[in-house]
This record gives C-alpha cells, structure tokens and sequence, in this order.
C-alpha cells in the first residue's frame, strides 16, 4: 500500500453491488476498510441507467473488445436479464446511512459529463 501512495493521487474501481445481498454490503465494507487504514478517502458512487440504455451499451463494440464474457451476446444478455430480475442494482434512499453515496443516473450521459458531476460533487483535484 504504501508505494500506492507514492505513485497514485487516486484509484477508481468498479463492482455490480446487488443491494438485496448482505454479503455484498459486507464486501464493499471490507474494501473501503483496506483504504481507509491507509487515511485514503474513499467516495461511492452509483451508476445506474435504464435497462434498455444497458442493454444498447452491452453490445458497444468496445465492451465486446475488452470483455470476453460479452462476445457471445445472446448468452450475456440473457445473463444481464436474469441479474436483473433477480437482484436490486439501485439502492433504496437513505438506506446506507453510514454511506455517503452520490447517485447518477447516467441513461442519457457521456461518460466525461458523469465524471465532471463527480468531479464537483466530491471538489475533486483534476491534474490540467
């Protein structure tokens, strides 16, 4: 960890949390635990977007370039309907009251205007 802190001003990472899991809420504790021990800041956000929109972007040649699992895209479809179906990928407000979690619903956002609201959210430096 401590070369992390040498080299990086930050780090970004991503995960599906299926908010009606426990074990889920107990996993990402345990993560912002590692960085926080470092006197890291750790800020949550949640993306979420309208299935169709998600369906669309699981077929985006660059997904299916970087993501193996998505080529064959009749059986990565059926698996995001099932997921779907089965677990709640949005959570409930105020239901993580020990969370700061900023929200974005980004079905009709570019990718660089969901970082600038995040960005100014949490009055995050950015190198120029």
């Amino acid at each position: 960890m401590k070369l992390l802190k040498a080299i990086l001003n930050g780090f970004i990472f991503t995960l599906v949390w299926a908010f009606n899991h426990k074990e889920d809420e107990e996993y990402v504790d345990q993560i912002i635990d590692i960085f926080k021990k470092e006197k890291h800041n750790v800020h949550l956000v949640e993306l979420n977007c309208d299935l169709s929109e998600r369906l669309t972007r699981n077929k985006h040649p660059n997904r299916l370039k970087h993501k193996p699992s998505k080529r064959d895209i009749e059986a990565s479809e059926k698996r995001l309907l099932h997921h779907n179906s089965i677990y709640r990928l949005t959570s409930n407000e105020g239901e993580f009251s020990d969370k700061s979690i900023l929200k974005i619903n980004n079905t009709h956002l570019s990718p660089i205007e969901v970082s600038e609201r995040i960005i100014a959210h949490y009055t995050l430096k950015t190198k120029a």
